[in-house]
């Protein structure tokens, strides 16, 4: 009797612990709800600002609806306005535009300069919860070390939007972007 209920026990433990790993590892990062609220957050320490905080505020501007599925509706892109910000003062802004798919979560961002812009992309694999940037930037634009980074694990929407914000920062020479 004693055998069977340390077997019992010891299998329950072990359930219980697969339970919590699986779980966690299919908790989901991007809510629908997160995509039409303001978010804002800091790197903390700036490339741009020489070790300094950078500061940013994504705003919220529009949805632009898509086609209906028996689920409900589909979004086709969120459009943003994205602030860097030293203290209170605004460094730059760029318009984002974001695709949130089945699987995949995308962010543009638009980068002006010298007549013609360009983009940076984040693509956030939701199954597999790693976010990758590249960006294709002006070379006066660019810094010295520029080169893009990937993020395996991501736990949460903060934590994802800190990521592409520090690689933006590290790749992004930001006094070459007007106000």
């Amino acid at each position: 009797m004693k055998n069977s209920f340390r077997l019992v026990s010891k299998f329950l433990v072990f359930f219980i612990a697969f339970l919590a790993i699986a779980n966690q590892s299919i908790c989901q990062v991007v809510m629908r709800s997160f995509l039409s609220e303001d978010r804002s957050g800091v790197v903390e320490t700036s490339v741009n600002l020489d070790g300094k905080p950078l500061g940013y505020q994504l705003e919220f501007l529009s949805m632009e609806k898509g086609n209906f599925f028996a689920e409900g509706e589909a979004i086709q892109r969120i459009h943003y306005n994205l602030h860097l910000l030293s203290g209170k003062e605004k460094l730059a802004s760029f318009q984002v535009s974001v695709r949130d798919l089945i699987v995949t979560y995308y962010m543009e961002v638009k980068v002006p300069g010298n007549g013609e812009t360009r983009t940076i992309t984040a693509i956030y694999n939701k199954t597999n919860k790693w976010v990758k940037l590249k960006g294709v930037l002006q070379e006066n634009c660019r810094q010295q070390d520029s080169k893009w980074g990937r993020l395996d694990g991501v736990q949460s929407y903060d934590q994802l939007l800190n990521f592409i914000l520090s690689q933006i920062d590290a790749n992004l020479e930001i006094s070459c972007i007007h106000k």
